[in-house]
């Protein structure tokens, strides 16, 4: 437009400009209009002289759209305070009879007001006001008359005098119009003038009139008087709040009515209105504002606080909605005036929070995390509507709940309901809530929403024990890192994943975790999840120190040097930078310089795409320029995630163990790199872990249960029976293996690689060799005695489990004298003899136990007896893999010690039981028949221990005792 206008000047053309505004169509006009700023600033001397007065001129027979149009230019322009009085046409404007028009022009002359001078507003806006306050006036007059008068009430030229003598005359006569939209009016200015006038004034000339109109008879205008109250607190004194406006707003409560909305009103201010009043209130008081708001939060379920019944649904669910946004006001008033009445406080929360309409349920999750706060050590009240608030399956309740997620959590985590030490009810059933919410934001397509939920659970680590959250959560946030729908769902999920590694405190789950982001990440057969793997390296350079990283994830990172496909190159080549950086920080070693440079090298002279070598000249500039004498801050902060990892990764005597596997980092596919291809993603074997969870203070948990009924709460249908390992049996099998660590042989014994120990982590299998036909004992895991049933924790994995339900059966023979004439033992093995692919953790470590007896008792006098116990896994969805482990005897583990078990003399039986997984649709009566084949199967095998032919990787082996 500046080029035209910059033309018309040079052809002298701008001149007819006023003909044309005058000749013109209405499209024309508009556009002079709207290029009158620009004009004024090419020659203003010649647009005020020539052009404005002709707007002036066509305004009064304007159509609406210019009328609008123009109001909006010139308020420009006087707040440009430029050297022309506008002022007329906008006062003449305000007159106009179009609603619209006028509301325009009263538009401007209010934003323009406080720019005019002291004479301006006395010689020309005080008149004005006079003549629009005149009763002979149209109401639309009158009320904009108001409006003026609330405007310049507050002019910082004005002083109290002048408002008193010249305009509190006019708000005297308007509190007193006949018209109820005027008097409401009027009402709202109260605030100002009062503000102008002082606090002095406002008890003589101002309070009685407030007092008049808030017990109008009219509603709109006892609404518009609580509206004013909550502004007009700051200027009245605490004498008169405690004598006159108490009692005025119990009355204007009391003379509610289904009819009008002031119920909602005092709602939406009851939380302002109680903060003002708070300490001139007297104990009735208290407990009368206290029992109005429950009578408020329950609008449309019982009868309206006037005593009438409902007429309007919509109404109510307003009434009841801002009661829920006042919660936190209310919650403050209760704990700091009336602590004592707190359970009435948390019934009303309670209706609120599970308020059939969505409306109020959203209010109210939207201010959870603040009652939360205000309630501190009293929040363990809010657990059971949290959780439900969770559970919600409307998206409008998780779009409120979700962003203060975090901030709900760790507040209940400060005051000692949640916990990172230990894993009680509470933290149970929230984490149920919290995947159920997952699930639900899954399920939509509001990933925005998603990608918040995953922040937020970035405190899950303060909040809940790293092994809990291992188990539960990190399956859940990997698969949205894997296989999400949109990068920021994807970017946002390794960051939390990260964040679950650095507060992770076992080393078998640490390297498990950075195994799977190091396998599905930068050797995923799909190009733009490597790609991930870079903003991975990028997150993890914030999260980690530059030890960390280069031991974990710098070798991996140097494969996409030389990935296949030119945008994983490019995005590799971002990072270089940083890369380079991380080198010159200590601890330093060369090794990373060499293969960096090696990776540079390999690109500057391999690469062929060209965007790709734009973009690695550029980086390569960047990466001269880095040094340590510009990042000073960066190493110290370097230096300080050392120092805090060292801490933390810090083992303590409970997590010591006697023999440890060195976690190697993830070396890159250097031959698969070579070739030009991604390295092919090795398959993951979780490590499982045993650790002995003990929960902090004097609690004592059943742990089994809880985690029974967390799955059940899942979704997931357990077993009737839960395998309960015998705690005696345990003690038995202590005592036997530490007295007979010979096997009580007079020839050399076989040797055995036994570790006494309370977990069961990187155990190194050892094969004994075999001189004679003896038994063969590979891996016998001794349980130290501070174990006990009793410890089995939720969050354990199944070779944990299984050490704990380690059992040797056995008696000695009547008569006999040493332990080698003792009858069949049966040792439950780790491993087997060649050492076979070791067990996942998802699979089940419970071997299937075998009892043997012969026909030579007589006391027994049965033959062939056996019992077996198998296992069984939950019909769930093919991703999940929670081991459940069900018995089918509950008498048998009680009476099996008591059995005397013989093996004929020239039998020695070897039996390796496979792992007997059942589905859902084998019916409970086809356990006969499994365990008929059992016993078939081992009464046709009488092998030897040398020729014996291994089904499983849980052996079992059963050796004869010596005649």
């Amino acid at each position: 437009m500046d080029s035209d206008l910059d033309e018309l000047l040079s052809m002298d053309k701008y001149i007819n400009l006023p003909d044309l505004f005058l000749k013109g169509d209405d499209i024309q006009k508009l556009s002079i209009i709207q290029a009158l700023p620009q004009l004024v600033r090419i020659d203003q001397q010649a647009t005020f002289s020539r052009i404005v007065p002709k707007i002036q001129q066509e305004l009064p027979k304007a159509s609406s759209e210019f009328q609008v149009t123009t109001s909006q230019i010139f308020r420009v322009l006087i707040e440009k305070e430029l050297p022309v009085n506008l002022l007329g046409a906008v006062i003449q404007g305000v007159d106009s009879r179009d609603p619209v028009v006028s509301a325009a022009w009263m538009d401007t002359l209010l934003s323009v007001i406080p720019l005019l001078n002291e004479s301006v507003i006395k010689n020309e806006i005080i008149p004005l006001i006079m003549i629009k306050s005149q009763l002979n006036q149209p109401v639309i007059q009158r009320v904009a008359g108001c409006r003026i008068i609330g405007k310049i009430a507050t002019h910082k030229t004005l002083k109290p005098a002048d408002i008193k003598k010249d305009i509190l005359p006019f708000v005297h006569s308007l509190c007193q119009d006949c018209s109820i939209e005027v008097r409401a009016v009027m009402c709202m200015q109260l605030p100002f003038v009062a503000g102008g006038m002082g606090i002095g004034v406002v008890k003589t000339q101002l309070l009685p009139c407030f007092v008049e109109l808030a017990s109008d008879n009219a509603p709109l205008v006892r609404e518009a008087a609580v509206l004013t109250l909550v502004n007009l607190f700051p200027y009245i004194e605490k004498e008169l709040i405690e004598s006159t406006i108490i009692p005025l707003i119990k009355k204007l409560c009391e003379k509610c009515t289904p009819e009008d909305n002031i119920s909602s009103i005092i709602a939406s201010q009851y939380g302002a209105i109680l903060e003002n009043i708070m300490p001139s209130l007297s104990n009735d008081d208290k407990m009368w504002f206290l029992t109005y708001y429950r009578i408020l939060a329950k609008t449309g379920f019982e009868s309206r606080p006037g005593g009438m019944p409902t007429v309007d649904a919509s109404k109510d669910v307003v009434c009841r909605e801002n009661c829920a946004s006042n919660l936190p006001a209310v919650a403050k008033f209760v704990s700091a005036m009336i602590p004592q009445h707190m359970d009435v406080l948390y019934s009303i929360f309670r209706d609120l929070a599970g308020d059939p309409c969505y409306i109020v349920r959203r209010a109210v999750a939207g201010c959870i995390h603040e009652i939360a706060q205000i309630l501190g050590a009293q929040n363990r009240m809010l657990k059971a509507d949290f959780v439900r608030l969770l559970r919600d399956d409307a998206e409008d309740v998780l779009q409120m709940l979700v962003p203060n997620l975090k901030s709900t959590l760790s507040l209940l985590a400060q005051f000692g309901f949640l916990s990172k030490d230990r894993t009680d009810q509470t933290t149970m059933e929230i984490s149920r809530a919290v995947l159920k919410c997952q699930i639900e934001l899954a399920k939509g397509y509001n990933w925005r929403l998603l990608a918040t939920f995953i922040e937020q659970l970035e405190c899950l680590p303060l909040c809940m024990p790293s092994d809990f959250i291992h188990q539960h959560f990190t399956p859940i946030i990997l698969g949205n890192a894997a296989n999400g729908r949109v990068k920021p769902v994807r970017y946002q999920a390794i960051r939390t994943l990260l964040i679950f590694l650095r507060y992770n405190r076992k080393d078998n789950q640490q390297k498990w975790l950075r195994d799977a982001l190091i396998n599905q990440f930068c050797y995923s057969d799909s190009c733009y999840t490597r790609q991930i793997y870079v903003k991975l390296c990028f997150y993890a350079l914030e999260i980690f120190s530059s030890k960390y990283f280069k031991e974990y994830f710098f070798q991996p990172l140097l494969c996409l040097a030389e990935d296949p496909i030119s945008n994983v190159r490019y995005s590799f080549i971002s990072i270089l930078p940083n890369l380079k950086l991380l080198t010159l920080l200590p601890p330093i070693d060369t090794k990373y310089k060499v293969i960096l440079q090696d990776a540079i090298t390999r690109l500057e002279t391999r690469e062929k795409e060209k965007y790709v070598v734009q973009h690695l000249k550029n980086t390569l500039r960047d990466v001269q320029l880095v040094s340590l004498i510009g990042n000073k801050e960066f190493q110290q902060r370097d230096m300080a995630k050392q120092e805090q990892e060292a801490a933390f990764n810090t083992p303590t005597p409970e997590k010591q163990i006697a023999t440890i596997t060195a976690h190697a980092p993830m070396k890159p596919k250097v031959n698969a790199a070579a070739s030009g291809r991604p390295g092919r993603r090795p398959s993951l074997v979780r490590s499982a872990t045993a650790s002995k969870t003990t929960p902090s203070g004097s609690t004592t948990i059943d742990m089994n249960f809880l985690k029974q009924h967390f799955y059940i709460d899942a979704g997931i249908n357990l077993s009737t029976t839960v395998l309960h390992a015998n705690e005696a049996s345990v003690n038995n099998v202590n005592s036997t293996l530490q007295s007979n660590s010979t096997f009580g042989r007079s020839t050399s014994p076989t040797t055995i690689n036994t570790i006494d120990t309370t977990t069961a982590t990187n155990i190194t299998t050892t094969t004994a060799s075999i001189a004679t036909p003896r038994p063969t004992i590979i891996n016998v895991v001794r349980v130290t005695d501070e174990i006990a049933e009793e410890n089995i924790a939720p969050n354990m994995t199944d070779d944990v489990k299984v050490n704990l339900r380690r059992k040797r059966v056995g008696k000695n023979s009547a008569g006999g004298s040493r332990p080698s004439d003792s009858l069949t033992d049966v040792w439950f093995l780790r491993g087997g003899a060649n050492k076979s692919k070791a067990a996942k953790r998802h699979s089940s470590a419970f071997t299937s136990f075998v009892y043997l007896a012969t026909g030579n008792d007589a006391k027994e006098g049965e033959s062939g007896r056996r019992q077996s116990e198998k296992r069984r896994s939950l019909n769930i969805a093919a991703s999940s893999r929670i081991p459940v482990c069900v018995r089918k005897r509950d008498s048998f583990a009680g009476s099996r010690l008591n059995r005397t078990f013989r093996v004929d003399d020239a039998t020695i039986l070897t039996e390796i039981s496979s792992l007997n997984i059942r589905s859902n649709e084998h019916n409970d009566d086809d356990d006969d028949d499994d365990d008929d084949h059992v016993g078939r199967r081992l009464r046709q095998n009488n092998t030897s221990v040398d020729g014996s032919t291994k089904t499983s990787n849980l052996p079992i082996a059963i050796r004869k005792p010596n005649k």
